[in-house]
């Protein structure tokens, strides 16, 4: 009696069927998961590559590809390759990175009249465009507002050039980058604009008798809230001009005029641009001239 023995030989079908599932919209930050299944084998091995370098936390080795803290840079096409004995097959998905701002405007005081630019930054897989509001209102180009945007390799640089700034420019500030792939825009911070004039105090002259009473005012032009300084040159005395120590206010009183309050009396109104330099009174600063005349 013979045994006779026989030897089933299972060959290799080669990879097909590849198939990528997971998400392919990642917001800015996020966790990046795709798995990888295919039909064939035995002993399928699997390996993930991109357009461009895959970040040093990836793990590629497996059919579960994991990107944590998602970047601009990790947007791109994935390629996940099976292989085995008998071939190889693969699959091919994009993966796009949602907008963030790399560069935010800041609260800036502007003087009126002024020229002034703002500037935003964002990047994003695919590159984003930027929109500007103005309290919460977009801003469109205009005579005195235009918007130029420079982009370069899925970054945007998005600059708002004011010309000849007045009070309506005044307000809050802000971009929203906006993707093709996203539906929700993404927000910069919120900048306050201020525009300010610089203070302006008008002089005038005064002849009063001797006892009167008389009250110097500082009558400004410009944006408060508003500092003060008031001092006095004796006109037949040299030297500097004296400082008159009393309240931060508008006006300067004397009660009981005197001879020798003979001069020119004059105040500094400063705001948040800054102090009117005295080295000048009669042109850069408020001055009230006194006369005194005699009792008659």
């Amino acid at each position: 009696m013979f045994c006779v023995s026989t030897v089933i030989l299972l060959s290799s079908v080669a990879p097909y069927n590849v198939n990528i599932t997971g998400n392919n919209t990642y917001p800015h930050g996020s966790q990046l998961q795709l798995y990888c299944s295919s039909e064939g084998g035995p002993q399928l091995e699997y390996s993930w590559s991109r357009t461009n370098t895959l970040s040093n936390d990836t793990t590629t080795n497996t059919n579960n590809l994991t990107i944590s803290n998602v970047t601009t840079l990790d947007g791109g096409n994935y390629t996940c390759t099976v292989t085995n004995d008998a071939g190889s097959s693969s699959n091919t998905v994009t993966v796009y990175v949602g907008p963030v701002f790399t560069t935010h405007p800041m609260n800036q005081e502007e003087v009126i009249n002024n020229s002034f630019t703002l500037q935003c930054t964002a990047e994003g897989f695919p590159t984003p465009s930027i929109q500007w509001y103005l309290n919460n209102t977009m801003i469109t180009n205009t005579s005195n507002r235009y918007i130029v945007d420079t982009t370069s390799m899925n970054s945007i640089t998005s600059i708002l050039r004011v010309i000849m700034a007045d009070f309506t420019d005044t307000g809050l500030y802000h971009c929203e980058a906006n993707s093709s792939v996203f539906v929700d825009n993404v927000k910069s911070d919120m900048m306050n604009i201020s525009v300010v004039e610089r203070p302006v105090v008008t002089p005038s002259t005064h002849n009063v008798s001797l006892g009167a009473n008389i009250t110097f005012e500082c009558t400004e032009f410009g944006s408060p809230p508003f500092t003060y300084q008031w001092f006095m040159r004796n006109t037949s005395m040299e030297g500097s001009d004296k400082l008159l120590v009393g309240e931060d206010k508008n006006t300067y009183n004397i009660s009981s005029v005197l001879y020798n309050h003979t001069g020119l009396y004059f105040c500094e109104a400063s705001n948040m641009l800054g102090i009117l330099s005295n080295s000048t009174p009669a042109s850069l600063i408020g001055g009230d001239a006194l006369s005194v005349l005699p009792v008659l």
